[in-house]
């Protein structure tokens, strides 16, 4: 506070009115008699910053009685304040301020938190000199606003604002949209969710980069995380919803037609499907929209073009098997369309007969059939019958399994601890009997086919719920006959569904189980949502070890990469994901990328004790 290079003290004390300071007077923590700078209202937070850009140390405060923010001036940048300035007096029991740039201008805008009107709210500063301007609201209906702060939580370059709600606990944070202080909607913030039921894996915001998206039905909630750098890093929970009542199923698809993924939802106890438009592009949602409401329990939904008119309509499953058609390629659905009466709890639609047009696939507890599309408009005939007397069937799959140009199916049985397939023999939707790929996945419950192994056939995957097991079956030899179960992992608690795609941009696939929350012992384990990397076709294993002994940037970079090292660098290596070294160089820690292409590199630096540490990187 005076400009002798140590940390002074600063205080509020709202009993006594006092905003004041205390003297470092040693720099060794020996500090002065409280110096006061105000006696007025009942102060409850303090902050200091250069508010009027003149190389000292101001300060600010807030006043619960008085429902003020108020700033004081150093004046001669020893200490000596100035009287109260008011920057608002309409922060109705202001709790807390802060201090930052939020609209990238070169000068701290200061936040409030207020609990008696619930209320988050920023002032710019107009002239960098301590003008303020009048309140803009971030955020209001926060009950119990207590506290205030800002980051970069997206690392997007701008300040973002974390909020708390004390009364539950919450904390939530608002994205600055654009840099010049316009802010989203506040999303929670969370570690947890409880009792997660399906995940995506789809690119929300546009940056090219697959983000998560996860339902849970123990807290209604709908969420997604931003893949943060294109290698698997997740940014915070963002909240898409919190009204559904127990989602069930949720999917992605362009319902609107805009270039952007909205996501759909089956929620159980609300009767209701209905889908949240992206508005922007960049994963802000709108509320929902009402597809239907009084559904018998909304178990599976799911979406694809079922008239063949360019847009994406909607199939669901809630005892009977019905489709929704997309009016207007716009989102506007018509009423339900009836399909097939059945206790449908899984649904899917793909061409099964090659006749150009989406059919639908769905299974229930004993049962798994398809129903043609027979006009290509969404007209289906009745269910041909794959096969009966199943064990509990709990998913569905279609892919081509065996090569030959059509769709066969994959399931998962609960009961019998199988994960099987049924071959479509004609192309047209003629069913072989079961083929059993295992019959060891305790209480199989999801399947799920794709090329682990980058050899050109489909694979299978299954998650099985009493075995806390997920697994992968390569197919041999490209027409179905599948090679023993292989571990992935055996900590996966009562996994439920498994998913891959290729998440960190290294050109293979990785995996994405989900899992129930559970109990032992009478206490609760919160469920979690987490991704294995497939590590074999770089042979990973030392990479990524979060060791700070050095770290990189920009990630991903440009054409320049900076290292920042504890120690001395005495070489660089850079390596392509086939394990070619492109790039060496010695004794910098500024190397340029520009000759490389677009992709993921390894880089391997060196001390200049011969140790060395990993880490990749994601070229543009």
């Amino acid at each position: 506070i005076d400009n002798d290079g140590d940390i002074d003290l600063l205080s509020s004390s709202s009993n006594d009115g006092k905003v004041a300071w205390y003297e470092n007077t040693d720099s060794l923590g020996a500090f002065s008699s409280e110096k006061v700078i105000s006696q007025y209202g009942a102060p409850t937070s303090v902050y200091a910053g250069d508010l009027d850009g003149d190389g000292d140390v101001d300060v600010l405060a807030s006043s619960y009685t008085t429902n003020e923010v108020l700033w004081f001036e150093n004046l001669n940048g020893l200490g000596a304040f100035d009287g109260r300035q008011i920057i608002t007096s309409s922060a109705y029991g202001a709790r807390d301020v802060y201090a930052s740039d939020l609209d990238n201008d070169g000068d701290l805008d200061v936040l409030s938190a207020s609990e008696s009107d619930r209320k988050i709210a920023w002032y710019k500063n107009l002239d960098g000199q301590g003008t303020f301007g009048p309140t803009q609201i971030i955020a209001t209906n926060k009950d119990d606003a207590m506290a205030v702060l800002t980051a970069d939580l997206d690392n997007d370059g701008d300040l973002d604002i974390i909020s708390t709600q004390s009364n539950i606990g919450e904390v939530y944070y608002n994205e600055n949209l654009n840099g010049l202080g316009d802010f989203s909607e506040s999303n929670l913030i969370t570690t947890f969710v409880n009792s997660v039921n399906c995940i995506l894996v789809i690119d929300l915001d546009g940056d090219g980069f697959k983000d998560l998206v996860s339902s849970s039905k123990k807290d209604d909630k709908i969420a997604w995380y931003r893949n943060l750098d294109g290698l698997g890093s997740f940014g915070v929970q963002r909240i898409i919803s919190r009204t559904v009542d127990s989602p069930r199923s949720i999917y992605a698809a362009d319902l609107d037609g805009d270039g952007d993924m909205d996501i759909l939802s089956a929620s159980y106890y609300d009767n209701t499907f209905g889908w949240f438009e992206n508005l922007d592009g960049l994963g802000n949602f709108g509320t929902q929209n009402i597809i239907a409401s009084e559904e018998y329990w909304p178990e599976d939904i799911f979406s694809i073009d079922i008239d063949g008119d360019g847009d994406m309509d909607v199939v669901s499953a809630s005892g009977n098997a019905n489709w929704f058609e997309n009016l207007d390629g716009l989102g506007n659905f018509s009423e339900k369309k009836y399909i097939e009466a059945l206790n449908a709890n899984a649904v899917f639609s793909i061409d099964i007969d090659g006749d150009g047009d989406n059919d639908v696939l769905t299974g229930s507890f004993d049962e798994i059939a398809w129903n043609e599309n027979i006009d290509g408009l969404g007209v289906f005939a009745p269910r041909h019958i794959i096969a009966t007397n199943l064990n509990n069937v709990k998913d569905i799959f279609a892919i081509d399994i065996d090569g030959d140009g059509d769709v066969d199916v994959l399931t998962a049985t609960y009961d019998d601890d199988k994960i099987s397939w049924y071959e479509n023999t004609d192309g047209l939707g003629t069913f072989s009997t079961e083929k059993i790929i295992t019959n060891t996945a305790d209480a199989a419950s999801g399947v799920f086919g794709i090329d682990m192994d980058n050899d050109g056939d489909i694979d299978v995957l299954s998650a099985s719920f009493l075995d806390h097991t997920i697994a992968w079956y390569e197919n041999l030899d490209g027409n179905g006959n599948f090679g023993v179960k292989q571990i992935i992992s055996t900590n996966e608690i009562n996994a439920i569904s498994v998913f891959a795609d290729d998440l960190d941009n290294d050109g293979d696939i990785d995996i994405f189980p989900s899992a129930h929350d559970y109990y032992i012992n009478g206490s609760s384990n919160y469920d979690k949502i987490s991704w294995y990397e497939n590590t074999s076709l770089l042979n990973l294993n030392t990479v990524d070890t979060n060791n700070d002994s050095y770290n990189l940037f920009p990630v991903p970079t440009d054409n320049v990469l900076n290292i920042k090292s504890n120690s001395s660098i005495s070489k660089v290596e850079i390596y392509n994901n086939l394990g070619q070294l492109v790039l060496e160089k010695y004794h910098s820690t500024i190397i340029n990328t520009s000759t490389l292409g677009k992709g993921v590199y390894l880089v391997k630096v060196f001390d200049n004790k011969g140790n060395y540490d990993v880490k990749r990187i994601l070229k543009n």
